[in-house]
Order: C-alpha cells, then sequence, then structure tokens
C-alpha cells in the first residue's frame, strides 16, 4: 500500500469518498460500524490515515488510501481533499479523554469540515448516521442515475 494520496476523484452518484481517522484508543470502534456498511464503502474510496487505513484495509479486504499519521501532517492532507471537494463524510472516532500535541491540527480538520458542509461523525453513533444517510442518497441502479440531471449543491459539488 502506498503512503501518498491519489489525485482527487470527481465524486459520482455512484461513488463516494469517505475519509477515515480514528485516535488509537478509537482504532477497533470504527471497523464494527465499517462492516456493517461494506456494499456502499465497497463502491467508495476510502482515505486514511496511516495507522487506520492500514487496519481498515486488513479488516475489509479492499484497499484504502493512506495519507500520513494524523500527527505527522494526515489531519492537514485529509483537510486539503476536504478543500478540494473530493470527500463525501469524514468519519473521525477521537479519543475525548486523550490530550494530544496536534489538536490544533485536528480543530482545523473539524473547522474545514464545517466551512465546505462535509458531514463529519466522531463517534459510533453518528457514523452509523453518516453512512446510513451516504447510502440512502445513492441511487437504486446506475440506469436511475443516468436519467437524472446533474446541478450544483450550495458546496459546489455535483449532485444528481
Amino acid at each position: 500500500m502506498s503512503n501518498t494520496v491519489r489525485q482527487p476523484m470527481a465524486n459520482t452518484v455512484t461513488e463516494r469518498c469517505v475519509a477515515l481517522i480514528a485516535h488509537d484508543a478509537k482504532k477497533e470502534a470504527p471497523l464494527s460500524v465499517l462492516r456493517a456498511f461494506l456494499p456502499l464503502l465497497s463502491r467508495s474510496h476510502i482515505v486514511a490515515t496511516h495507522g487506520t487505513g492500514a487496519m481498515a484495509a486488513q479488516w475489509l479486504g479492499f484497499p484504502v488510501t493512506m495519507v500520513r499519521s494524523g500527527h505527522q501532517g494526515g489531519y492537514l492532507q485529509v483537510g486539503a481533499l476536504v478543500v478540494q471537494g473530493a470527500v463525501d463524510a469524514l468519519l473521525f472516532l477521537r479519543d475525548p479523554y486523550a490530550l494530544t500535541c496536534h489538536e490544533s491540527d485536528s480543530q482545523a480538520l473539524l473547522r474545514t469540515c464545517d466551512v465546505r458542509n462535509v458531514p463529519v461523525a466522531t463517534n459510533a453513533a453518528t457514523a452509523r448516521a453518516v453512512l446510513s444517510a451516504l447510502q440512502e442518497s445513492l441511487p437504486r441502479n446506475r440506469e436511475a442515475a443516468a436519467s437524472r440531471p446533474v446541478q450544483a449543491s450550495a458546496t459546489g459539488r455535483a449532485r444528481k
């Protein structure tokens, strides 16, 4: 697996980009949530910080694009993808009891998601809700997607 980010892809109605970050104490938490949404995630581009991405790729069985670890600039790399409009949702499972030296980076990422109107989940319950909403927003088949006109949303990303 590569430690670099692929060029941002064009998001389509049938392919989503989900960014995944989990603090060390929360690394196991997203896996059960992710497994419940395998059909959605197998059709999605998954971007994750290095440690979380390695674990997710092993558990899910499909490729995960990994950026650097959060404390080595990974939060900023994910934030750059959010600014470019390449991320549809962020699952950021944080340890509320841990004080980190890179808290300013994680706050900047969350602020960027707020500005760009990207849904963020910070615990397993909200991760389920965000993934469920993404799954519901996908058309049942490609023919249905092709028959609907594309229009820009308020965030500038194309939506059908």
